[in-house]
């Protein structure tokens, strides 16, 4: 559309060892603004909106101002950046912390304007399940805090101030459609938020993102894919990729959110459709084991 948002994915890539280094911090904040500030290639428009990876930012940033300042600094007037973070919660002294997987939404004031926790944690990655016994057996968490994450409470926009709707999905939540079904039938974008840097160079991120690519079409809706390490891209809701950077790419990318579809003129929901493909199948190898059966008889 010709009145569409513009979005910046930033890609910085940045190694897993570097990521849980307390020295890498400062670098690693620096390199993600440095993708922010630089300008459009051949003119192009600015960004107006700018989306850093899940847990990109390294600091717990409500108790770092000078993070908030450094990032008001970067984004020019009315941009937004929405960037992932961890965010901690405390009821009081002598209560345990919690941490959560979360996204925040920031002005260029350098202001915390809306934020969302994780809800779909990954047992055994972000908490573990029967905690107290695994860890007599030595077993933490990949992603270890002292309880491990907590989970969010719904999934919900991050309502921009010219009121676009942004569904943000973390990692794996792009997976589970029919949980973020309800949210999703009002947003705009989905916004996912990822780190497939785990994987190394092997198929998962690009299992993950061909994933992220269905989730655009079964809810019409254009996935806006962040990746720490790639693969990142704009999604239209046909599942198209408008633009984007592979794995291992360190780099920027601007482009139009493209436009959601309305889906109400299915002829079946796509629950419908998904048994109707599991009928097929399921009768398919019935007739196959059929014929093979008459044939060696």
């Amino acid at each position: 559309p010709e009145n569409a948002r513009m979005v910046r994915i930033v890609q910085p890539v940045i190694d897993q060892a570097a990521k849980i280094d307390n020295n890498e911090r400062s670098r690693i904040f620096e390199a993600h603004l440095k993708l922010t500030m630089e300008k459009p290639q051949d003119g192009g428009k600015r960004p107006d909106y700018v989306i850093w990876p899940e847990t990109s930012i390294p600091f717990i940033v409500t108790q770092n101002p000078d993070a908030l300042v450094r990032i008001a600094d970067a984004l020019e007037d009315g941009q937004i950046l929405i960037a992932g973070a961890v965010r901690t919660e405390n009821d009081g002294a002598g209560t345990p912390t919690r941490y959560y997987n979360s996204a925040y939404m920031i002005d260029s004031q350098g202001q915390i304007i809306g934020g969302y926790d994780k809800v779909h944690l990954v047992p055994f990655g972000e908490y573990l399940p029967l905690e107290s016994v695994w860890m007599r057996l030595g077993l933490n968490a990949v992603a270890a805090f002292p309880g491990g994450y907590s989970a969010g409470p719904r999934y919900q926009h991050l309502t921009t101030p010219d009121g676009t709707r942004l569904l943000p999905l973390i990692c794996y939540e792009v997976i589970f459609p029919s949980e973020s079904a309800e949210a999703a039938a009002t947003a705009d974008a989905i916004v996912n938020l990822t780190n497939d840097g785990w994987f190394g160079y092997t198929p998962g991120p690009w299992q993950h993102f061909h994933q992220a690519r269905i989730h655009a079409v079964e809810m019409g809706v254009p996935v806006i894919r962040n990746s720490n390490s790639g693969v990142s891209a704009i999604i239209d809701a046909y599942g198209r990729v408008t633009t984007g950077l592979d794995f291992g790419v360190v780099g920027k990318i601007d482009g139009p959110i493209p436009a959601r579809i309305n889906l109400s003129n299915r002829m079946f929901s796509t629950h419908a459709y998904f048994w109707l493909v599991e009928i097929v199948l399921i009768l398919s190898t019935l007739l196959n084991r059929r014929s093979f059966a008459e044939r060696h008889n």
